[in-house]
């Protein structure tokens, strides 16, 4: 998992909204949006990758919420698990984690 900041368009059904992608793994991701979600509603989220202009198309479930804490926490929201993408989307995600991982010093190896 690495931090970003990226802007993301999101769906529920066929209402979309905005917030902001915190971090970014290959798996998941955590959404930070004012609007309410439940755990286990299902996502669609629209986001590009730093350096890149395709917009990758990423469908999700909703995991964990953190509006229990909200009152304590800065910027609240939602663990999304990825459900469904392309192989070039998941090349793309791992490729953007791993070289995040390498920039940031996280790389153990």
């Amino acid at each position: 998992r690495v931090p970003v900041s990226l802007s993301v368009d999101f769906a529920i059904g066929d209402v979309m909204r905005n917030g902001l992608l915190l971090n970014l793994s290959e798996s998941g991701a955590f959404l930070h949006t004012r609007e309410e979600l439940f755990v286990g509603s299902l996502v669609r989220l629209k986001f590009s990758l730093p350096g890149s202009e395709r917009i990758l198309d990423i469908k999700g479930i909703v995991k964990w919420s953190t509006n229990d804490v909200a009152s304590k926490t800065l910027l609240g929201g939602y663990g999304i698990m990825f459900t469904s993408f392309t192989e070039d989307e998941q090349e793309a995600l791992k490729v953007f984690v791993n070289s995040e991982i390498k920039r940031l010093g996280l790389d153990t190896e």
